[in-house]
């Protein structure tokens, strides 16, 4: 935006510039780099595409609080071509109760606060993201595109079309509409209805207010907005969206931050959202004076073993420069070389905090460790104020009540597995249920009946064992008034019934992946379903 011609970009070559601007080499992006001497235009054509659908989420009204975008940063400000022309046109307006009794300066406010609502709605129209499009630019980009590359949809992501903004409801739509209201409920007519009281004008309600507003898209619609039908069960109706060949991305001042009058409301006056000066100063770095790149990965128990396990030698190496991590980078991962430790939010006792921050400085060198406190949670906003309770507090040895009935029932659970030494089984619920019978879902025959003829004429000895397992928890569980030799027998007789009642939600959940298994095969095989549509797309997800 700096370079631009009067700092200011458009969507006819944002996308472009801001490619030029990475200078990303084919192999960062391609799943199939050219040769660099023969590169492949396809190829290009995609990376540009996938910025442009980029700077377009990007748009959005949904951003996290604690990485705010360049809007809130007063780096980047969204104008509207002509917008301040058009809102001077007083022969558009005579006929609206509102604006026209509006100033210039009053109505271009008004106007540009209404398509900042379109705008961080996502009610964009733009021809790649048309419904019957963006499946297929989706499916371009992941055939052109490498996902296991940073400049890449993510494997699993999916491009859905921009919401289509109502003052009617249609009721349900299909799968592949999304609509967004703009009614007399919605905070767009709260906002009108404001603004109708402000200027001592009876507030319109209900039909009246939803018929005003169909008429101020209809004034919109000249230049700024599109207007489309939109199918539902109660009928069609009018649906409408912004017009992105006229937004404009113009270089912010670094001072001023526009507020979302429509969504924010103030009994405060001229409310003021100040810049956020950190990430102002974040982002205004030269990030190619660096000599990589950063690439950050994921690191939980969503992820496979090996996975985990190339990712953390990336991240011993040096490619892989940060770590998302759960709290599995608690439990005993060893990165000699770790030196910085984020804390996304205070963890709930010393004890993990001691585990988490112990991650970094294990060869001696010098780290950093810092904990976001969240504004949101009373625990953390309680050791913002507190912090030597947690950096500097008591790490308690782990307490366990070892008289505990389901605790002594789930090791004599164990022990008798252990007595019945079933070799056949491994680790999976298959090696368990008969899955070829899918209504029942039976423990298999040869397993059902071992089990039943052992439980019948050991159990008592099952029972004497495991006491003697348990021999110095004996006095304190005759102190408990449940525990004796006839409740621990009674526990050995009701193991299969218990073992046989413990995958019933395993069950549950077989029959209703099976039946989702089921359907998408049917509509994948539905011969009047095209391949590439949304129900065979969707099928083949599931």
């Amino acid at each position: 935006l700096k370079e631009a011609e009067g700092q200011h970009l458009k969507i006819e070559n944002i996308a472009e510039t801001v490619f030029k601007k990475l200078g990303l080499k084919e192999a960062d992006y391609a799943r199939n780099p050219g040769d660099p001497e023969w590169p492949e235009p396809e190829n290009e054509k995609a990376i540009r595409d996938f910025l442009k659908i980029r700077i377009l989420h990007d748009l959005r009204r949904g951003w996290r609080f604690n990485t705010p975008n360049m809007e809130q940063c007063a780096l980047l400000e969204i104008k509207y071509d002509q917008l301040e022309e058009f809102a001077a046109k007083d022969s558009m307006y005579e006929q609206d109760v509102l604006l026209s009794k509006l100033s210039h300066e009053a109505r271009y406010n008004v106007l540009r606060n209404i398509l900042n609502y379109f705008r961080t709605s996502y009610a964009f129209d733009y021809y790649m993201l048309e419904e019957d499009k963006v499946k297929i630019l989706e499916e371009r980009l992941k055939q052109r595109l490498d996902s296991k590359k940073e400049w890449s949809l993510d494997a699993d992501e999916t491009l859905t079309a921009p919401s289509v903004m109502v003052y009617q409801s249609p009721g349900k739509t299909n799968k592949r509409t999304f609509t967004e209201s703009i009614g007399p409920t919605s905070s767009l007519g709260k906002y009108l209805k404001s603004h109708f009281s402000q200027n001592g004008l009876e507030v319109m309600k209900g039909q009246a207010l939803s018929g005003y507003i169909a008429e101020l898209c209809l004034i919109l619609k000249k230049k700024y907005l599109t207007e489309t039908e939109v199918k539902g069960e109660k009928g069609s109706v009018k649906g409408f969206r912004l017009r992105v060949e006229n937004v404009i991305w113009q270089l912010g001042d670094g001072q001023q931050v526009i507020t979302d009058e429509v969504r924010i409301h103030s009994t405060k006056g001229n409310f003021r959202v100040l810049p956020n000066n950190y990430f102002k100063r974040f982002y205004q770095q030269d990030f190619r004076k660096f000599d990589k790149s950063f690439v950050a990965s994921e690191h939980t128990g969503q992820i496979g073993t090996q996975q985990r396990i190339d990712r953390e030698k990336y991240f011993r190496e040096g490619s892989i420069s940060a770590l998302f991590c759960s709290p599995t980078m608690e439990l005993g991962i060893d990165i000699s070389n770790l030196n910085i430790v984020h804390m996304r939010n205070v963890p709930p006792n010393p004890a993990n905090y001691t585990q988490r921050s112990g991650r970094a400085g294990r060869s001696g060198q010098t780290a950093v460790v810092f904990t976001y406190c969240s504004y949101s949670s009373p625990h953390d906003r309680h050791y913002f104020k507190n912090a030597i309770k947690m950096v500097a507090g008591e790490v308690k040895a782990p307490r366990i009540d070892l008289i505990n009935e389901e605790l002594i029932v789930t090791h004599l659970n164990a022990y008798i597995l252990t007595q019945l030494k079933l070799t056949d089984i491994s680790k999976s619920a298959e090696d368990f249920i008969d899955i070829t019978d899918k209504t029942n879902l039976p423990i298999k025959q040869e397993i059902r009946d071992y089990i039943i003829d052992q439980q019948e004429n050991y159990s008592q000895e099952w029972a004497n064992g495991f006491r003697m397992v348990i021999d110095t928890l004996i006095p304190e569980l005759e102190k408990t008034g449940w525990f004796n030799n006839d409740w621990l027998k009674a526990r050995c007789d009701e193991f299969y019934h218990k073992l046989d009642q413990a995958f019933v939600r395993w069950r549950r959940l077989f029959r209703a992946a099976s039946t989702m298994i089921e359907n998408g095969t049917i509509t994948m095989n539905d011969p009047t379903i095209a391949a590439s549509s949304y129900e065979a797309n969707e099928a083949n997800a599931e």
